[in-house]
Protein backbone atom coordinates (compact mmCIF):
# COMPACT_ATOMS: atom_id res chain seq x y z
CA UNK A 1 0.00 0.00 0.00
CA UNK A 2 1.11 3.34 -0.72
CA UNK A 3 0.27 6.88 0.94
CA UNK A 4 1.48 9.93 -1.03
CA UNK A 5 1.50 13.27 0.23
CA UNK A 6 1.97 16.42 -1.56
CA UNK A 7 5.16 18.91 -0.63
CA UNK A 8 4.48 20.54 2.57
CA UNK A 9 1.57 18.37 4.17
CA UNK A 10 1.67 16.84 7.45
CA UNK A 11 2.19 13.14 6.72
CA UNK A 12 0.98 10.59 8.99
CA UNK A 13 1.58 6.96 9.17
CA UNK A 14 -1.49 4.40 8.76
CA UNK A 15 -1.89 1.09 8.33
CA UNK A 16 -5.10 0.05 7.07
CA UNK A 17 -4.90 -3.88 6.84
CA UNK A 18 -4.24 -6.52 9.96
CA UNK A 19 -1.81 -8.40 7.65
CA UNK A 20 1.84 -8.53 7.18
CA UNK A 21 2.57 -5.59 4.51
CA UNK A 22 4.67 -2.77 3.29
CA UNK A 23 3.65 0.85 3.60
CA UNK A 24 4.83 3.21 0.75
CA UNK A 25 4.70 7.17 1.60
CA UNK A 26 5.97 9.77 -0.55
CA UNK A 27 6.20 13.59 -0.63
CA UNK A 28 5.85 15.04 -3.54
CA UNK A 29 7.86 17.70 -5.07
CA UNK A 30 7.22 21.92 -4.55
CA UNK A 31 6.61 21.65 -8.50
CA UNK A 32 3.67 19.59 -8.03
CA UNK A 33 0.42 21.84 -8.52
CA UNK A 34 -2.34 19.35 -8.31
CA UNK A 35 -3.97 17.86 -5.09
CA UNK A 36 -5.11 15.22 -7.81
CA UNK A 37 -2.31 13.27 -8.51
CA UNK A 38 -1.51 10.30 -6.69
CA UNK A 39 0.26 7.17 -7.07
CA UNK A 40 -0.73 3.66 -5.61
CA UNK A 41 1.29 0.33 -5.73
CA UNK A 42 0.79 -3.04 -5.04
CA UNK A 43 3.21 -5.68 -4.52
CA UNK A 44 1.90 -8.83 -6.39
CA UNK A 45 5.28 -10.80 -5.67
CA UNK A 46 7.15 -11.14 -2.29
CA UNK A 47 10.08 -8.92 -2.56
CA UNK A 48 13.11 -8.13 0.00
CA UNK A 49 13.17 -4.70 0.96
CA UNK A 50 16.02 -3.89 -0.92
CA UNK A 51 14.70 -5.10 -3.93
CA UNK A 52 11.80 -3.08 -3.67
CA UNK A 53 13.75 0.07 -3.26
CA UNK A 54 16.18 -1.07 -6.39
CA UNK A 55 12.69 -0.92 -8.33
CA UNK A 56 11.57 2.36 -7.17
CA UNK A 57 15.22 3.94 -7.98
CA UNK A 58 14.65 2.45 -11.42
CA UNK A 59 10.82 3.42 -12.26
CA UNK A 60 9.87 6.25 -10.24
CA UNK A 61 9.42 9.36 -12.49
CA UNK A 62 11.60 12.62 -11.92
CA UNK A 63 11.24 14.21 -8.71
CA UNK A 64 10.61 11.04 -6.50
CA UNK A 65 13.64 9.65 -4.62
CA UNK A 66 13.80 7.03 -2.18
CA UNK A 67 15.83 7.27 0.19
CA UNK A 68 15.24 4.57 3.40
CA UNK A 69 13.87 1.19 3.26
CA UNK A 70 12.99 -1.29 6.62
CA UNK A 71 11.84 -4.41 6.81
CA UNK A 72 8.45 -5.01 8.52
CA UNK A 73 8.44 -7.89 11.45
CA UNK A 74 5.88 -10.44 11.06
CA UNK A 75 5.25 -9.37 14.59
CA UNK A 76 4.65 -5.77 14.48
CA UNK A 77 0.42 -4.55 15.80
CA UNK A 78 -0.84 -2.30 13.79
CA UNK A 79 -0.82 0.93 14.95
CA UNK A 80 -4.88 1.46 14.27
CA UNK A 81 -5.63 1.10 17.76
CA UNK A 82 -3.52 4.28 18.57
CA UNK A 83 -5.15 6.54 16.21
CA UNK A 84 -6.13 10.21 17.64
CA UNK A 85 -8.11 11.82 14.75
CA UNK A 86 -8.07 13.43 11.53
CA UNK A 87 -7.60 16.56 9.86
CA UNK A 88 -9.38 17.31 6.24
CA UNK A 89 -9.31 19.88 3.79
CA UNK A 90 -13.25 20.28 2.28
CA UNK A 91 -13.64 21.65 -1.20
CA UNK A 92 -17.41 22.85 -1.50
CA UNK A 93 -16.85 24.12 -5.23
CA UNK A 94 -17.19 20.66 -6.74
CA UNK A 95 -21.11 20.76 -5.42
CA UNK A 96 -23.63 21.00 -8.46
CA UNK A 97 -25.60 23.37 -6.09
CA UNK A 98 -22.31 25.53 -4.71
CA UNK A 99 -23.59 27.15 -1.29
CA UNK A 100 -23.14 31.06 -1.04
CA UNK A 101 -20.02 32.12 0.90
CA UNK A 102 -22.19 33.59 3.65
CA UNK A 103 -24.30 30.66 4.29
CA UNK A 104 -20.72 28.63 4.94
CA UNK A 105 -19.76 31.29 6.91
CA UNK A 106 -22.69 31.86 9.04
CA UNK A 107 -23.05 27.95 9.23
CA UNK A 108 -19.15 27.80 10.58
CA UNK A 109 -19.92 30.53 13.25
CA UNK A 110 -23.36 29.40 14.24
CA UNK A 111 -21.48 25.87 15.13
CA UNK A 112 -18.59 28.13 16.94
CA UNK A 113 -21.06 30.17 18.90
CA UNK A 114 -22.27 26.44 20.57
CA UNK A 115 -24.88 25.39 18.14
CA UNK A 116 -25.65 21.46 18.07
CA UNK A 117 -25.01 19.83 15.08
CA UNK A 118 -27.13 16.73 15.51
CA UNK A 119 -26.17 13.45 12.72
CA UNK A 120 -27.42 10.12 12.62
CA UNK A 121 -24.76 7.03 12.21
CA UNK A 122 -25.55 3.66 12.11
CA UNK A 123 -24.29 1.21 14.53
CA UNK A 124 -24.66 -2.65 15.61
CA UNK A 125 -27.67 -1.73 17.74
CA UNK A 126 -29.10 0.72 14.67
CA UNK A 127 -30.04 3.96 13.84
CA UNK A 128 -28.45 6.86 16.64
CA UNK A 129 -28.61 10.69 16.19
CA UNK A 130 -26.70 12.59 18.41
CA UNK A 131 -24.81 16.04 19.05
CA UNK A 132 -21.43 15.80 16.95
CA UNK A 133 -19.96 18.42 18.72
CA UNK A 134 -17.55 16.03 20.99
CA UNK A 135 -16.21 14.50 17.77
CA UNK A 136 -14.92 18.17 16.52
CA UNK A 137 -12.03 19.42 17.19
CA UNK A 138 -11.83 22.26 14.92
CA UNK A 139 -14.17 23.63 12.06
CA UNK A 140 -12.70 27.02 10.31
CA UNK A 141 -12.92 28.46 6.85
CA UNK A 142 -9.34 28.43 5.15
CA UNK A 143 -11.39 30.36 2.35
CA UNK A 144 -15.01 31.31 1.32
CA UNK A 145 -15.86 28.14 -0.09
CA UNK A 146 -12.91 25.65 1.61
CA UNK A 147 -13.19 24.20 5.02
CA UNK A 148 -10.28 22.70 7.72
CA UNK A 149 -11.93 19.94 10.16
CA UNK A 150 -10.27 18.21 12.58
CA UNK A 151 -12.20 14.90 14.01
CA UNK A 152 -11.73 12.57 16.94
CA UNK A 153 -11.28 9.05 16.91
CA UNK A 154 -12.90 7.43 20.38
CA UNK A 155 -13.53 3.23 20.23
CA UNK A 156 -16.89 4.05 19.07
CA UNK A 157 -15.17 5.29 16.40
CA UNK A 158 -15.26 8.68 14.43
CA UNK A 159 -17.61 10.32 11.99
CA UNK A 160 -17.01 11.10 8.79
CA UNK A 161 -16.25 14.67 6.92
CA UNK A 162 -19.25 14.02 4.68
CA UNK A 163 -21.38 13.31 6.99
CA UNK A 164 -20.60 16.40 9.57
CA UNK A 165 -20.51 19.12 6.30
CA UNK A 166 -23.38 17.59 4.58
CA UNK A 167 -25.73 18.00 7.68
CA UNK A 168 -23.57 21.60 9.05
CA UNK A 169 -24.78 23.02 5.52
CA UNK A 170 -27.75 21.41 4.87
CA UNK A 171 -26.74 19.40 1.44
CA UNK A 172 -28.63 16.97 0.67
CA UNK A 173 -27.27 13.11 0.76
CA UNK A 174 -27.04 12.40 -2.94
CA UNK A 175 -25.25 15.06 -3.06
CA UNK A 176 -22.20 14.98 -0.60
CA UNK A 177 -20.16 12.34 -2.66
CA UNK A 178 -19.48 15.48 -4.82
CA UNK A 179 -17.70 17.03 -1.73
CA UNK A 180 -14.15 17.07 -2.34
CA UNK A 181 -12.42 15.68 0.83
CA UNK A 182 -8.76 15.64 1.48
CA UNK A 183 -7.43 13.87 4.62
CA UNK A 184 -4.34 15.74 5.22
CA UNK A 185 -2.80 14.57 8.36
CA UNK A 186 -3.46 11.44 11.13
CA UNK A 187 -2.93 11.94 14.50
CA UNK A 188 -1.62 9.69 17.54
CA UNK A 189 -2.33 9.34 20.83
CA UNK A 190 1.63 9.02 21.59
CA UNK A 191 4.04 11.34 20.90
CA UNK A 192 6.48 9.18 20.05
CA UNK A 193 5.41 6.72 16.76
CA UNK A 194 7.06 2.96 16.11
CA UNK A 195 9.68 3.24 13.36
CA UNK A 196 8.08 3.04 10.05
CA UNK A 197 8.01 -0.61 8.89
CA UNK A 198 8.54 0.94 5.20
CA UNK A 199 9.21 4.75 4.29
CA UNK A 200 9.87 5.93 1.12
CA UNK A 201 10.30 9.42 0.42
CA UNK A 202 11.71 12.95 -1.39
CA UNK A 203 14.11 15.18 -0.94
Amino acid sequence: TLFWFKANEPTGWEVPFDEPAYILIFKGSRSEKSDDEFLDVELTVACSPRAVLEAFERELPDGLEPFAIDDIPRTQPSIDGDIDGFSFQIDLTTLDDVPPAATVTAAVASFADGAPLVVSKRTKQGTRAGDARPFIRKLVTTSPLRLRLDVSVSRDGSLKPELLIGELLHIPVGARPLLRVHKIATRFRTSVLPAPPLAVSVA
